[in-house]
């Protein structure tokens, strides 16, 4: 009875509630949206526009990972930022100073020609490395 009661005299209080809870849904309808939407990495190309699936890129990026270091499961993320911007984001294993320099150069040429060759996508990309501490995977 106290409830009724409740409804009957203060509908307003059940009304913003039930507002509250229609909003609510609705950012999380429209953020889970947003996150899962595909990305697409946009080209101009001679013959036009080509539209190439975040996941292609990941694809090709990780198949050059393996075979660039098959013991290391070390690729994290390849992100399409923006529809013109990639970012790889990986960790190394530990290598002496020397070669590192050596390797990272050796990195962003290769992927650079990768990405050319196989996708067309010849802007520059953002490769981002963070040092494994524990010296691999």
């Amino acid at each position: 009875m106290a409830i009724v009661s409740l409804v009957e005299d203060r509908p307003s209080v059940f009304t913003s509630v039930g507002l509250g809870f229609v909003f609510s849904g609705l950012a999380l309808f429209v953020g889970f949206y947003l996150i899962n939407r595909k990305k697409y990495l946009e080209l101009r190309l001679k013959c036009g526009k080509m539209s190439i699936d975040e996941a292609i890129v990941r694809d090709y990026v990780k198949f050059y990972w393996k075979e660039t270091f098959p013991k290391e499961e070390n690729l994290i993320d390849v992100v399409v930022k923006n529809p013109h911007s990639v970012q790889i984001y990986t960790v190394l294993p530990k290598l002496p100073d020397d070669e590192k320099e050596t390797l990272l150069g050796r990195i962003q040429s290769e992927l650079g020609v990768l990405l050319a060759r196989k996708l067309g996508y010849e802007e520059e990309f953002t490769l981002t490395i963070v040092e494994n501490p524990t010296g691999g995977a």
